[in-house]
């Protein structure tokens, strides 16, 4: 009977962990850029959800994403999302398929870019734009 007590704590403190650094991101909306209204210039923005974050650097010209780089990227073992900024580039929109198998980085890195290019909408102003 101990063994069994003993069992079901450790099955419910490592479901308790499990599921700590998750959360159901199903109702997260991501807003889309007005690339129309963004002026040329790399835009920086970073996003953290549970255990996973990411930081990226966004660069938008002529009213379009022409670059995607993820600076920083703490997934576990999310690393396939990184694949996410080509999608992004491709239909130059945030709302894109998560990766299979690495949905919660993929949002995560999509919240990067949402934080970037929606909710700061000023690019960096060291970047480079200013020294011509």
């Amino acid at each position: 009977m101990k063994k069994f007590v003993t069992l079901i704590m450790v099955i419910t403190v490592l479901s308790t962990c499990w599921s700590s650094g998750t959360k159901d991101q199903s109702n997260d909306v991501l807003q889309n850029p007005d690339l129309t209204a963004l002026e040329d210039g790399v835009y920086t923005g970073s996003f953290k959800q549970g255990l996973v974050s990411a930081t990226v650097e966004i660069t938008v010209q002529n009213k379009a994403i022409i670059a995607f780089v993820i600076k920083k990227h703490r997934n576990g073992r999310g690393r396939p999302a990184e694949a996410i900024t080509a999608r992004v580039l491709e239909e130059q929109r945030l709302d894109v398929d998560a990766i299979s198998g690495a949905t919660a980085s993929s949002r995560v890195i999509l919240k990067a870019a949402e934080q970037a290019l929606v909710v700061n909408r000023q690019p960096d102003s060291d970047s480079g734009d200013d020294a011509r």
